[in-house]
């Protein structure tokens, strides 16, 4: 019970405070808020008991998220590497990703067959990037102050941060290297 509600919890923040707050209705009181949590969350159940009807084990929802989780992973880890991705990229990948995933689950594409499961994978990934790699470019990036701010913070590489960087030269950037490319900072921080 405790990782359904957690995951409940996780999905209606997620879309109230991270999707409908920022992009749709920005200006109302909290108790609206709240209200719409209520909602989000009655309608990820509702969904939820969906998707698990036509499951027929733990094994296919573990393949359906990774589905999902491999069209969005490479948005994911991009964003920390190219100041261009922004929050619309990632929604589309989410969208995009779980659309596909789940039309060729419906489509007779059969994730217990690894072939199939193969497919289902490439196939998610590839549309999946065509997707958020138009949006991208589709829509207009962050603002420049949370660029800004971003980049303060976190001192990505330059590699794909470099004009950002340009609008903060007092940030000394992290390493551009391949240390980078693979997490790896050895130097120590003061």
């Amino acid at each position: 019970m405790s990782t359904i509600a957690t995951q409940l919890n996780w999905g209606a923040s997620y879309l109230v405070n991270d999707f409908y707050r920022r992009f749709l209705r920005k200006t109302a009181d909290e108790r609206h808020y709240v209200r719409a949590s209520q909602w989000a969350t009655v309608l990820l159940t509702i969904v939820s008991a969906a998707v698990t009807f036509y499951l027929e084990s733990i094994g296919s929802a573990w393949k359906l998220l990774l589905g999902i989780g491999a069209g969005t992973g490479l948005v994911l880890l991009l964003r920390w590497f190219w100041w261009r991705i922004n929050a619309w990229s990632e929604v589309s990948a989410m969208i995009s990703a779980f659309t596909v995933s789940t039309a060729l689950h419906l489509r007779g594409f059969d994730s217990d067959n690894p072939r199939d499961f193969a497919w289902i994978m490439i196939i998610t990934v590839a549309v999946t990037t065509a997707v958020w790699l138009a949006v991208t470019f589709l829509t207009p990036p962050e603002r420049q102050d949370t660029l800004v701010a971003f980049y303060r913070r976190t001192r990505p590489s330059l590699a794909g941060w470099r004009p950002v960087a340009a609008m903060a030269p007092d940030v000394k950037p992290s390493d551009t290297g391949w240390r980078t490319w693979i997490g790896l900072d050895l130097r120590c921080r003061a």
